[in-house]
């Protein structure tokens, strides 16, 4: 082959005489002149318009005047989207090609000899690597699909890699630092170069193939004159001796186009149509654009063909046998409808929304049925923009008992992000990878321990498992790119144990209902019920308990350091706690006296949203359920030993807007308290004398708490005294869901580990008794 015609670009001169009243008729031989153009202007760069003196075999004067410079315009090349990865392989690779061998070789410099093009299926590898021969206007490049390399025959595969190399080294040793340049394009090259003793079999096959290889590109004797494309999907599966400086040194990722490259395919795929006037002027190919989010360029071009046959399909007439209207040719025109209608039904991006499993999750939509979940659905906004516009990795934990909501609370969480990669990643499915593709990606990863193959007994689960997710929870995504992650577990003090919650940037509660007001809200969203049957269900539930008991800790203040009290309520709050528990002494029930409504009025202020647990530890505990009201409380417990009017205390505690407790001591009988159980909110069990320090957990006071839960299975029941990391499970286990807890919590070094521990104990007892329900 000649080289003097490979060339870089093409230029189209204009050819007048420079004196206009002296010319000739004798004949002049273009290709000589343009041969001669060559070696005059060897070093020369042009420009449109520009004007050249050119002396021609001592003929007369001549002048130039460049008409056209050759214009990479790589959408007129078939390549959409992909400007700046040919402007960096340009730079890269072929830079130092254009300049004569002889300012290479002053400069010392050696050329690139492999490029590795990877990404997502239907970006466009193969068809840049196409496009680049053309390009360069040089011999046809050899095209190779991997797995033909491969023979039945040993040493037949290596032998196949030579003869590709054959022509470049017979050119090489003859003309030296003038060869042509060879380009071999491997396309789905991870076939032949796996990493090396990654492939089980005693031929090692593939293994010699990556030598031979590399032995061609980088080995003994260099070839100076090729170029070597690869193409792939599995990056990580390429022998990492070959993505090394003087190999495919050269690394681009050819990604998912942004809104600019996808207004650039459709281009590309629309242009036949507009010049035949067969697209209709209601069709936006901006709009397209955005709405193509995350489409390969494949995808887009299987969306314009969806068009198409949408609008083919509107021209066929339907009756015994197809037929073709005869005026298809004039009446066929591709609107926006067909392009709107190929959206929806036909083409959906791989690497897109999983909407359809979004849908399963919330197919019956999010009740906002109290503040919680308002508060939980306002915090992610913020979460999701700061995944937007701050830090590269946001994940969030939302955790919670069991049928709380949580999957589906994270996957509305999720759905309202708007960003355009959302995956639901199971114990089955991972797609952290695939995620880094998209330059806004959300992921929901639900039930998280079960990734783990967590399990109870043991307890067992796999470390390999859990070491990969501690990396992937804090890695960084690549450069460019934002990842939002919501991971949802019933098993927080799992989590906790396993060092995994301080990966998380927050951590979200998703609590039951457990408020009348917050049942009706739920009944009235569903309109499963008339108005009629909602008010008899409000009356018939007003003084009763209808949820599933939930898992609640809450630390016992008095236990704290008063002299900072609400920085010790604060810290017990962000550790963990679900209430906080004050017992107010007076003197008279108990031999003790403590604080009152005055403290709580104080805290109130300083903590809006936490739940205050009165323990009235008072004799005439009527006497201060104003106060308490007016103060802030939440709850109200007072002593059936030191009431004498049960259902009035009750009723004036509830017109007050608080909760109703009542709490035994050790040596009253639960029965006492039997003919009133509609009256209650929470049943508190003392397993300690009220009033007294230095008491040991009273085990026996079981009997009353698994009575409770056996007749009243929807009623909260509040343990409190010397429960603790070692008595927890007898607690949990008797059915108990509220737990006081005071020095084990306030007196641990670190209060949210015996609280997750507490938390951990109760949920899995309330699981298990649902299941054997």
């Amino acid at each position: 082959m000649d080289v003097t015609q490979q060339t870089l670009a093409n230029v189209v001169l204009e050819v007048d005489f420079l004196q206009k009243k002296s010319t000739t008729l004798e004949p002049y031989d273009s290709d000589a002149m343009a041969r001669e153009f060559l070696a005059q202007f060897h070093h020369q760069s042009f420009s449109i318009g520009q004007q050249l003196v050119f002396q021609f075999q001592e003929k007369k004067l001549l002048i130039l005047i460049v008409k056209e410079l050759e214009d990479w315009d790589f959408q007129n090349m078939g390549v959409g989207g992909l400007d700046t990865e040919f402007n960096a392989i340009f730079r890269r690779a072929f830079a130092s090609r254009v300049f004569p061998p002889e300012i290479v070789e002053q400069l010392g410099c050696k050329h690139v000899k492999g490029i590795l093009l990877y990404g997502p299926p239907g970006t466009g590898k193969t068809l840049m690597a196409r496009q680049i021969g053309k390009m360069l206007n040089a011999r046809e490049p050899k095209i190779v699909n991997g797995p033909q390399i491969l023979d039945k025959y040993v040493g037949e595969s290596e032998a196949n890699i030579r003869r590709l190399f054959a022509d470049a080294e017979e050119e090489e040793k003859r003309l030296g630092p003038n060869s042509g340049l060879h380009i071999i394009i491997f396309d789905e090259i991870d076939a032949i170069c796996k990493s090396r003793g990654s492939v089980a079999g005693a031929s090692g096959v593939h293994d010699t193939v990556v030598n031979q290889l590399l032995a061609k590109i980088d080995g003994v004797e260099q070839l100076n004159n090729i170029l070597v494309i690869g193409m792939t999907n599995r990056r990580d599966m390429i022998d990492e001796a070959l993505l090394r400086p003087g190999r495919m040194e050269v690394q681009m990722e050819i990604g998912l186009p942004s809104e600019t490259g996808r207004g650039q395919i459709l281009k590309i795929h629309t242009a036949r149509m507009r010049d035949n006037k067969k697209i209709a002027p209601d069709v936006d190919l901006q709009e397209l654009a955005v709405l193509t989010k995350n489409f390969s360029g494949a995808e887009i071009e299987g969306l314009v063909r969806a068009a198409q046959s949408t609008a083919l399909n509107r021209l066929i007439k339907a009756s015994n046998k197809v037929e073709v209207d005869p005026e298809a040719g004039e009446k066929l025109m591709v609107d926006r409808g067909d392009f709107l209608h190929a959206l929806d039904t036909d083409i959906k991006p791989a690497f897109g929304t999983s909407s359809e499993a979004l849908e399963l999750y919330i197919t019956r939509g999010i009740i906002n049925w109290g503040e919680p979940i308002r508060s939980l659905l306002e915090y992610g906004v913020i979460l999701t923009q700061q995944a937007r516009k701050g830090f590269g990795l946001v994940s969030v934990l939302v955790e919670g008992p069991p049928n709380a909501g949580k999957t589906a609370l994270a996957a509305q969480l999720a759905k309202n992000s708007d960003f355009p990669f959302i995956k639901i990643c199971s114990p089955d499915d991972m797609f952290f990878d695939d995620a880094y593709r998209s330059e806004l990606s959300c992921l929901l990863v639900d039930n998280i321990e079960r990734l783990l193959d967590y399990g109870a007994i043991g307890p067992r689960y796999s470390n390999i498992v859990l070491q990969a997710l501690l990396v992937l929870l804090t890695k960084q995504p690549p450069k460019g790119r934002k990842l939002l992650v919501f991971c949802t577990t019933s098993r927080r003090q799992v989590l906790e144990e396993m060092e995994m919650l301080s990966t998380f940037t927050a951590v979200l509660r998703v609590p039951n209902i457990s408020t009348c007001e917050q049942l009706i809200t739920v009944l009235e969203e569903t309109e499963a019920f008339s108005k009629n049957e909602i008010a008899a269900i409000a009356r018939k539930v007003a003084n009763r308990r209808h949820t599933t008991p939930c898992c609640k800790i809450g630390p016992s203040i008095l236990c704290a350091d008063l002299s900072c009290l609400a920085e010790e309520c604060r810290k017990m709050i962000h550790s963990g706690a679900d209430y906080l528990h004050l017992d107010v002494m007076d003197g008279h029930f108990v031999p003790n006296l403590t604080f009152g409504h005055p403290i709580v009025k104080c805290l109130r202020p300083k903590m809006p949203d936490v739940y205050f647990d009165m323990h009235m530890m008072v004799q005439n505990p009527e006497r201060w359920v104003e106060s308490m009201a007016d103060a802030g409380a939440n709850q109200y417990t007072f002593h059936v030993e030191a009431c004498e009017d049960i259902p009035a205390l009750c009723r004036k505690i509830q017109e007050s807007g608080m909760r109703v407790g009542v709490g035994l001591k050790p040596g009253t009988p639960v029965e006492t308290i039997l003919p009133y159980s509609d009256l209650f909110d929470v049943v508190l069990i003392m397993t300690v004398e009220p009033g007294f320090g230095g008491q040991s957990f009273m085990e026996d006071m079981m009997s009353k708490v698994q009575y409770l839960r056996t007749n009243f299975p929807y009623l909260d029941i509040e343990v409190d005294g010397g429960v603790g990391p070692n008595t927890i499970d007898a607690v949990a286990e008797a059915g108990a869901n509220m737990i006081v807890s005071g020095t084990a919590i306030t007196g641990a070094a670190d209060p949210s580990q015996v609280i997750a521990l507490l938390r951990n104990s109760v949920e899995n007892a309330i699981q298990k008794s649902q299941l054997e329900r």
